[in-house]
């Protein structure tokens, strides 16, 4: 049987501050606040890698000293997921695999609402019936996974899958 494996990334930025001179008037302006962020990545390979399992971590914290930020930016974000693979022949022929994952992001109200209706989401589509706009949320979660067949060698190949999100 084999052994977890794993790796893990930190890092830590400072707040940017800008400065700025109108009329005379110099201001400093903070535009991006101190954040923390992780990666953390963990997997298990079974009977010589015939067959796996994973999981995968990432939160990014941020450090507010200026209000007005929140306003433009997430002050917290998670993703978690797990994943895997088993083949279906001693050849390696044919694979199940799937991932799992799950994602959140918080912040005040404005911010929020502005990304419920930023393009990449759309929550204000008529037609989006699984999703309405919500404008006290605080968060947004989501998820989504997928498994798939696939026949990885030979003269034809196969791929069938299945998603949801």
């Amino acid at each position: 049987m084999g052994e977890w494996k794993g790796e893990s990334i930190q890092a830590v930025t400072a707040k940017e501050i800008a400065q700025l001179q109108t009329d005379n008037v110099k201001s400093d302006l903070e535009i991006e606040p101190a954040t923390y962020y992780t990666v953390n990545r963990v997997i298990r390979e079974y009977r010589g890698g015939f067959r796996g399992i994973g999981g995968l971590i990432k939160n990014t914290y941020r450090f507010f000293k200026d209000e007005a930020l929140k306003d433009q930016m997430n002050s917290n974000s998670f993703v978690g997921g797990i994943d895997g693979w088993s083949f279906l022949d001693g050849n390696r022929v044919y694979v199940v695999s799937g991932w799992a994952g799950v994602s959140q992001v918080t912040g005040n109200e404005a911010r929020l609402l502005s990304l419920q209706k930023s393009s990449t989401h759309y929550f204000q589509r008529p037609d989006a019936s699984q999703v309405e706009l919500d404008s006290n949320a605080t968060s947004l979660t989501g998820y989504a996974g997928r498994l798939v067949l696939n026949k990885e060698q030979g003269n034809w190949i196969l791929h069938y899958t299945v998603g949801a999100a």
